[in-house]
């Protein structure tokens, strides 16, 4: 039996594609985030800022970025990628805020167009390169997280600049500790004025018996301690531009740390970390009773 209806014609064809995509990261809980606000635009060139839109999956999608509309609208997909264009990858500013106040400020750069694998191709060797992914430092705003620990301090530059204390903006902070399974290590990022704030998970329980019978004399979990060490990085440069530079802190985690300090004497006490208790805000350095000194580390240029 014949068809009476008229062949298939395509007669229009319309497509869509994402130049750039990225996920945003928590530092502390290792979760994609969700609501930030995100916007891009061709460097030097602020007044062409795009807003991302994001997706169910906590993925940040950008569409008409200035020069890319060609790229975004041509029907061909494989041509986007594989064929000689003239449209090479362009250079963006990327900016996040965060209307909640959870994380800090940050920008980065980003190329685009960037093709990220799909399910399909990441099984064949065809397959191009996984989502961007970028980590996201807890603001002094943040409230803790349930099941993490915190610790806080206000960090400056030793000297400042011209004599006058200075807050070591931007700067950044590890504590770590091989007490327990796994070991721990956990980076923050301080604010325009130094206030560093870095959540993370609670170590595991070294000295809680969860034995029946208990061995020994088990600890209550509230006396449970954990010794940290501490360590930091600072640029020392005296712009501040409001927002913490993603590219800056990859750069700076290869160099070697600061010298950190609990004063501005002669010579300086050096600062090294604190015991962690169960339960209990760490604010360091931690002072012993009847010291009167504001709580403050130094942070000097190692020699």
């Amino acid at each position: 039996m014949n068809s009476l209806l008229p062949p298939h014609v395509e007669l229009e064809r319309q497509a869509l594609t994402c130049p750039l995509g990225i996920r945003f990261v928590d530092d502390a809980l290792r979760r994609p985030i969700g609501g930030l606000r995100v916007e891009a635009y061709p460097e030097n060139k602020p007044w062409q800022r795009v807003s991302a839109v994001e997706t169910r999956s906590n993925v940040y999608g950008f569409h008409g970025l200035p020069g890319l509309r060609d790229f975004e609208n041509r029907t061909d997909d494989e041509a986007r990628w594989i064929l000689e264009s003239p449209l090479s990858p362009r250079t963006f500013v990327v900016e996040v805020q965060d209307p909640e106040g959870r994380f800090l400020p940050s920008r980065f750069l980003a190329e685009a167009p960037a093709r990220v694998e799909t399910l399909r191709e990441s099984e064949s060797p065809a397959g191009q390169a996984a989502l961007r992914t970028e980590t996201l430092y807890s603001s002094p705003s943040r409230l803790t997280p349930s099941g993490c620990a915190v610790l806080r301090a206000q960090l400056f530059e030793l000297g400042g600049r011209g004599g006058r204390e200075q807050a070591a903006s931007w700067a950044l902070g590890e504590v770590s500790t091989s007490v327990g399974y796994p070991a721990l290590t956990a980076v923050g990022a301080a604010d325009e004025q130094g206030r560093l704030t870095i959540f993370f998970l609670y170590p595991e329980p070294t000295s809680v018996s969860t034995g029946s019978p208990p061995q020994g004399t088990p600890q209550l979990l509230s006396d449970q301690l954990w010794p940290l060490s501490f360590r930091a990085w600072h640029s020392f440069r005296s712009e501040t531009a409001g927002w913490l530079n993603l590219d800056d802190v990859r750069t700076l985690l290869q160099q070697q740390p600061v010298i950190v300090s609990e004063d501005d004497l002669s010579p300086p006490t050096p600062f090294s970390g604190a015991d962690l208790f169960f339960g209990r805000e760490l604010v360091v350095p931690v002072r012993q009773p009847g010291d009167s000194r504001l709580r403050q580390l130094f942070l000097s240029k190692a020699v």
